[in-house]
């Protein structure tokens, strides 16, 4: 079989990706892998070198495809504070129960221990996305030195969201964050 184009390769990808959303790199199995790509284990290590390096090329296509694309699209369609809620609570809220992946692919992959092989794109990534809510926070007026806060309540919204899963409390949790935003000028702190 020869080498996937582009086209090919990003639909690799994009079909690989729901099994380790689901099931976690250690969860998902090379038969699961091969259904949903619908290749054989042959054409999928012709690809990818072995397991791992199929989910660090899926890791990367879900940053740049649908992590930091969403939160791109909604700083450009809303207001700056209303663009991170958006991005905080559609991480959790989908209309259809049967499409629900368990949070964020990224913070997945943190808590799995992929620390060898995967820790520059993590750091990459998570570099980027507290970038995106430091320009967010700067359009709304606010401080930008809030933007690693609101990193890391992110990620204990993945966990909790593992966690307890209702969507009431999730919605509480992100309200409770935005509300505790201070004014720039306040210089207060966010707790």
């Amino acid at each position: 079989m020869a080498r996937p184009n582009i086209l090919e390769r990003r639909q690799i990808l994009a079909r690989a990706l729901d099994p380790f959303w689901r099931n976690g790199y250690e969860g998902t199995s090379l038969k699961q892998l091969e259904e949903a790509t619908g290749l054989n284990p042959g054409s999928l290590y012709h690809h990818f070198s072995n397991k791992k390096d199929l989910f660090r090329h899926v890791l990367l296509y879900y940053i740049e495809e649908q992590l930091l694309t969403r939160l791109n699209h909604y700083r450009r369609n809303h207001p700056p504070l209303e663009s991170l809620r958006l991005f905080f609570s559609t991480s959790y809220r989908h209309d259809d129960i049967q499409d629900y992946r368990c949070g964020c692919l990224l913070v997945m992959a943190m808590t799995e221990g992929h620390r060898d092989t995967l820790s520059p794109l993590i750091r990459e990534a998570v570099v980027k996305l507290e970038e995106g809510f430091a320009n967010a926070l700067a359009a709304a007026g606010k401080s930008k030195e809030h933007s690693r806060i609101l990193l890391d309540r992110y990620i204990a919204l993945q966990l909790s969201g593992h966690l307890q899963g209702s969507r009431k409390k999730l919605d509480k949790y992100v309200a409770r964050i935005f509300a505790a935003l201070p004014d720039q000028k306040s210089g207060a702190e966010l707790v």
